[in-house]
């Protein structure tokens, strides 16, 4: 999940700027188990393998990756507030409730659906 940017320097004093890409997934909770691919909606080629199966958008780098934990590739609007009549954010709802800030989530799922109640039913 880390790419080498720029490698500045000589032979025993360089640097090295590396970016680390998101995982979408906190590494502390993450059991490894799989149970997020297998309910996973979303399929994409595995670049793994060349791209000759597929896999899910919450996936395994590899079998034998280090850390276990499983990551999530994002690309552009999520499924649900793409098809979604009303383009609500949902993840974000569901983030603010899950933290307990309760008003924030109401005020962000009114900002775009001033009835989400009816909707939801």
């Amino acid at each position: 999940m880390s790419e080498v940017e720029e490698v500045n320097g000589e032979p025993g004093n360089f640097r090295v700027k590396v970016r680390q890409k998101p995982r979408f997934i906190d590494l502390e909770k993450c059991t490894g188990c799989g149970e997020c691919a297998r309910v996973c909606p979303v399929a994409l080629k595995n670049e793994y393998d060349m791209g000759l199966s597929e896999r899910r958008a919450a996936f395994r780098r590899y079998a034998q990756a280090v850390p276990g934990a499983f990551a999530i590739e994002k690309r552009g609007t999520s499924p649900c507030k793409a098809t979604c009549p009303a383009h609500i954010s949902v993840q974000g709802y569901i983030a603010l409730a899950a933290e307990g800030r309760y008003r924030e989530a109401l005020e962000l799922i009114k900002k775009d659906n001033p009835l989400p109640a009816i909707c939801g039913r």
